[in-house]
Formats: structure tokens, C-alpha cells, sequence
């Protein structure tokens, strides 16, 4: 991918933990299969590259804030199911359990990744 930085200053970088999401994949194939280019194989790769990273940078955008508050609402609605005491809402909840347990495996994926990253770039200072 193109690592120049962009018109604000930021470097595209893949994070493992989209591989998680069901869309992640659509818009990749989506994306590789807009940037057909007749000609030189490698200015067509180029070209793909970049249509999926434009892509993926949009729907990383339209999706970065309803993740967050769709874990929130989650939580929220798994604490109500709780107190109503009934159990007619067993099969709701564990759906609900594992869509929030999903989302907190990639949170800690990408928490992960950026600390390799950092550890990568900064090193070890303990030797």
C-alpha cells in the first residue's frame, strides 16, 4: 500500500482486527474488482491497492463512532434483560453476550497490534 501520508498527515495501516468484520471483506473484493485496469500489471495493482485502501478508510470512518456506541447500547440492554428476572430472555441475552464479546476481542486486538508496533519501533529499554 501507498505509505505516504495523506492531506492530514496520517499513514494508512491495515488493522488485523477489520478481519473480524463481516464487511470488511465484501468491501475489499468489492474494491479489487472496481480497479480492473487494462494494461501494465503493476500500475493496475497500484491502482486496486489504492481503491481498497480509499475504501477501507471510509468505511473504518462510518463505522469508528456506531461501534463504539453499539457496545454502550449492548451492555445497557444485557443489564436490563437481567433485572427483568425472567428467563424468557436467555436466547436474547447470549446473542447479545457474544456480539459485545466480539467487539471486546477486537478492541484488544487492536490494542495488541499497536503495542508490537510500538514495541517494535521504540525496542526493549530494559536491555
Amino acid at each position: 500500500m501507498d505509505y505516504r501520508r495523506n492531506m492530514r498527515g496520517l499513514v494508512f495501516k491495515y488493522e488485523a482486527a477489520w478481519e473480524l468484520k463481516e464487511d470488511c471483506h465484501r468491501i475489499m473484493t468489492e474494491s479489487w474488482k472496481k480497479g480492473h485496469l487494462g494494461g501494465i500489471e503493476a500500475s493496475s495493482m497500484r491502482h486496486k491497492l489504492k481503491l481498497c485502501q480509499r475504501d477501507l478508510v471510509q468505511w473504518k470512518q462510518k463505522n469508528k463512532e456506531y461501534d463504539k456506541r453499539d457496545t454502550t447500547q449492548r451492555l445497557a440492554r444485557i443489564s436490563q434483560l437481567q433485572n427483568t428476572g425472567t428467563g424468557h430472555h436467555l436466547d436474547t441475552m447470549k446473542q447479545l453476550q457474544k456480539e459485545v464479546e466480539l467487539s471486546l476481542a477486537e478492541k484488544n486486538m487492536i490494542w495488541r497490534q499497536r503495542a508490537k508496533q510500538r514495541w517494535l519501533k521504540h525496542g526493549d529499554k530494559n536491555t
